[in-house]
């Protein structure tokens, strides 16, 4: 079963309101009692950095779920989830989803109170310390049941999000850099919600790679070494990371929301000359900008048919980016950064990089908070010492 403090981070996730985590957790309490009985002296008398342990999980619930098992009222938790905002309903539906698959927003407050009075029970019923051989054996069972709920949640959300297993790097990043957030696309949040155990099984089960990011401050770092890779191989003259890549970073800050009618646009000019030329009939073809960037780089080419504009100066001059709207301008910032960190690997302009590649097909990306996630995969992936 789901702990206290995993209930209690999804529903702050949704509607914390601006709480602490403290005042927040009571809050939960007081609603799950009957307010004619003593139940009330109980959690009223416990302190403020009591609940904040009992959020955090570092400390159990059970003195409180004894004191307090006998007052519980289901029907009056079952109301203050019902009398949520339609949005907050139609969200924990979804959040909960993975532990409670018939839940749905006609029964939400019903399922939720069942949880966590279940929680509570579970908690109060609690045994007294045993032998130690019993203690053992007890670890050793419910070792293995939480081997079995480990699987079943890691089964249960591969199989909820199979069409979109291949945003998993992308769900690392989110995990990482926004846990606490609720993301537009809701397979970011709800693995950030699941523990690293779940999250590794998650990962084996698909047979993704694992991502280390315990270097904190590695997206400031990479992106520095990015923009001096930008200036020595002349790809702008424009500096369009300036301000710490604020036009980057706001593609998630503002834009995240924004849909992507076209995440890879074909409006790229390339010159034809010779066979070619014949066969086309016409001097110029178009390219995405990946396209563009890669005859760009190919130095040896000494051809008329290699690109002379840098790419981002070519790019700002056709999108009119210096008085278009600041969200187009996030976009492109985020494209610029995928197709130019992947045409260095595929150049062995980095060099040992092509195995740890990974595209991530155009369908798949629906908003501008799906076109940041990639970007900051496409560095970290470039950029990563070996």
């Amino acid at each position: 079963m789901i702990s206290f403090s995993e209930f209690a981070h999804i529903l702050f996730t949704v509607i914390g309101n601006g709480d602490n985590t403290s005042a927040f957790t009571k809050t939960l309490f007081l609603n799950i009692i009957d307010y004619e009985d003593s139940g009330i002296d109980a959690v009223s008398s416990r302190s403020a950095p009591t609940y904040k342990a009992y959020y955090n999980g570092h400390s159990n619930i059970t003195r409180l779920a004894k004191q307090i098992n006998h007052f519980i009222s289901k029907e009056r938790f079952s109301e203050f989830i019902d009398n949520l905002p339609d949005e907050a309903i139609d969200s924990l539906c979804e959040h909960f989803q993975i532990y409670l698959p018939e839940i749905k927003y006609s029964n939400v407050g019903f399922y939720l109170s069942d949880l966590f009075s279940s929680i509570i029970k579970e908690a109060a019923e609690t045994s007294a310390p045993q032998s130690q051989t019993k203690v053992s054996a007890a670890r050793a069972r419910r070792g293995n049941l939480y081997k079995e709920d480990v699987y079943y949640e890691a089964q249960s959300f591969c199989i909820r999000y199979e069409k979109e297993l291949d945003l998993l790097p992308l769900c690392q990043i989110a995990a990482f850099l926004n846990p606490l957030h609720d993301h537009v696309r809701s397979i970011y949040t709800v693995f950030s919600q699941c523990n690293q155990d779940v999250k590794a099984k998650i990962l084996e089960l698909a047979g993704m790679p694992v991502y280390d990011f315990s270097y904190k401050e590695w997206i400031n770092h990479y992106l520095e070494q990015y923009q001096n890779l930008v200036q020595h191989l002349a790809l702008s003259s424009i500096p369009f990371l300036y301000d710490g890549g604020k036009y980057f970073h706001r593609a998630f800050e503002r834009y995240s929301k924004n849909e992507l009618y076209d995440p890879n646009p074909v409006m790229f000019s390339r010159p034809v000359h010779g066979a070619l030329n014949r066969i086309l009939q016409r001097d110029t073809f178009r390219v995405p900008l990946a396209d563009y960037i890669f005859g760009y780089l190919q130095k040896d080419d000494t051809s008329k048919e290699r690109p002379s504009v840098p790419p981002m100066d070519y790019l700002w001059d056709i999108r009119s980016l210096d008085i278009c709207a600041e969200s187009e301008i996030t976009f492109w910032v985020c494209r610029f950064i995928i197709d130019s960190c992947q045409q260095l690997v595929i150049l062995e302009l980095i060099e040992n990089r092509q195995d740890d590649l990974v595209f991530i097909d155009d369908s798949l990306l629906k908003t501008q908070e799906d076109l940041y996630y990639y970007a900051l995969l496409m560095l970290y992936l470039t950029l990563r010492p070996r």
